[in-house]
């Protein structure tokens, strides 16, 4: 047994030496609490022999899914639970589970790395969320970390997981996942024949053809410098409480116009200012990447929730622009490989059994994929990564994921981008996959409309 040296204080010095030790010992609770997710978390048993499958999952389950997955290719499964919290790492070699730390250990710090984040760069606080994304990123992913090796990564997260960025959350070299790794994101709550059929898709779908269409920078007030001088007064309000007061988006217009330009002409439709309203919307058909450079309202309701269009015709009249995520959930989107969510909050939703975001509505109407944002993005910042990640994409014949990693690297390295702020929210969901070919369009901008 440790002995303690004995010694003798007068009450003065005695008092002061009791704050100093309470201080210490709290210093040593954090501490140890810290070193207890450090050490603990890297626990991890070898294989799925030694332990039970997520909820709703099997081990056939999981083993159907590694069976899909190609070699270059790292599925990561989060469960939040009360007492210990699981990740399951699914290769082509080998399923392994990690002990994390509970659910209610994990969320607060998810929560608030997501709060710094989502409120804009800000230097006084930029160490405090770089450490915040430290301690996140030792608590979900430095325990698998030293397995990914540089593989694309499928994550499938735990419904509070679903707005982390994890392209900013670190490896073991402290460098963000996305400097070696392709990151696509699966809605929470996914299952296992969601899942399965997503994996599929990878080799069932290799060729892209276009057409694009963009729906960008539309109107949402009579005092929009577009509309003619002789309508301005009196002003109009916009079409439903959750659309009014939006201020309009002017980068866009740039943005679509930087999209356009990679393609030769004919083979985009592009729809702005006034032409971006419902029926434009409703109208078109057989799009394969569909773009939208507009505002998205979420709220508890998903009647409340949805995209906004131009809110005022030419005529200086109002009329509806809202397309709430039950109208997009009965799209037809059958022939839609992506649609891109160049908005704000479109990827976040609410907490149901997954994360009800608008990109999963898209999702639900047939798109194989879709971008959207985690947090109110920037919208100069938002302009620059779209026109790199079609760049990407168009000439560069990337896949989404691949092109959105490039996009993203592009970001990180340009010092007025460098923040995670400006690059880091946008997340690709869905499906992931080649593009063999997109020299040949299969289809021309005529051929959008029935």
């Amino acid at each position: 047994m440790r002995r303690w040296p004995h010694f003798y204080l007068s009450g003065k010095e005695a008092k002061a030496w009791s704050g100093q030790v309470l201080r210490a010992l709290s210093i040593h609770l954090i501490l140890t609490s810290v070193l207890w997710i450090g050490v603990h978390s890297l626990e991890a048993r070898a294989s799925l022999s030694t332990s039970s499958a997520p909820e709703s999952w099997d081990e056939a389950s999981l083993r159907n899914a590694q069976g899909l997955l190609p070699e270059d290719t790292i599925l990561l499964l989060y469960e939040l639970r009360n007492r210990q919290s699981s990740l399951w790492l699914v290769s082509s070699e080998s399923i392994l589970e990690f002990e994390l730390p509970s659910r209610e250990s994990i969320v607060p710090v998810a929560m608030e790395y997501w709060s710094l984040l989502s409120e804009g760069y800000k230097k006084s606080q930029a160490t405090q969320t770089k450490l915040k994304g430290v301690l996140l990123s030792k608590m979900i992913l430095r325990p698998a970390a030293g397995h990914l090796g540089k593989a694309k990564l499928v994550i499938v997260p735990d419904a509070p997981l679903q707005i982390v960025p994890f392209a900013d959350l670190s490896g073991l070299d402290g460098q963000p996942l996305i400097r070696d790794h392709e990151i696509v994101v699966l809605p929470s709550g996914v299952s296992p024949p969601d899942l399965q059929q997503i994996l599929r898709q990878r080799t069932e779908r290799s060729d892209w053809a276009r057409p694009l269409a963009v729906l960008a920078d539309p109107v949402f007030s009579r005092e929009d410098p577009r509309l003619e001088k002789s309508l301005q007064d009196p002003p109009a309000s916009v079409s439903g409480e959750s659309a009014s007061g939006l201020r309009r988006l002017p980068h866009t217009s740039v943005e679509a116009a930087g999209i356009l330009s990679l393609l030769p002409r004919g083979e985009a439709f592009v729809a702005v200012g006034f032409d971006a309203d419902r029926e434009t919307l409703f109208n078109l058909s057989k799009a394969r990447i569909l773009h939208f450079a507009t505002h998205a309202i979420l709220e508890d309701s998903r009647k409340s929730s949805g995209i906004v269009l131009s809110t005022v015709n030419r005529g200086g009249f109002a009329q509806d622009g809202f397309v709430t995520a039950d109208e997009i959930d009965n799209l037809d989107l059958q022939a839609t490989e992506l649609v891109v969510l160049s908005a704000c909050d479109s990827a976040r939703g609410q907490v149901t059994e997954g994360v009800d975001g608008l990109t999963r509505s898209f999702i639900t109407a047939g798109s194989k994929w879709a971008v959207g944002s985690v947090w109110n993005v920037n919208d100069e910042a938002t302009k620059e990564l779209m026109i790199r990640f079609y760049s990407g994409m168009l000439k560069g014949h990337l896949s989404p994921s691949a092109a959105l990693r490039a996009a993203q690297l592009s970001m990180l390295e340009n010092s007025r981008w460098r923040e995670p702020y400006f690059w880091a929210g946008f997340i690709l969901q869905g499906g992931w996959g080649s593009i063999s070919s997109i020299d040949k369009p299969v289809l021309t901008s005529t051929d959008l409309f029935r």
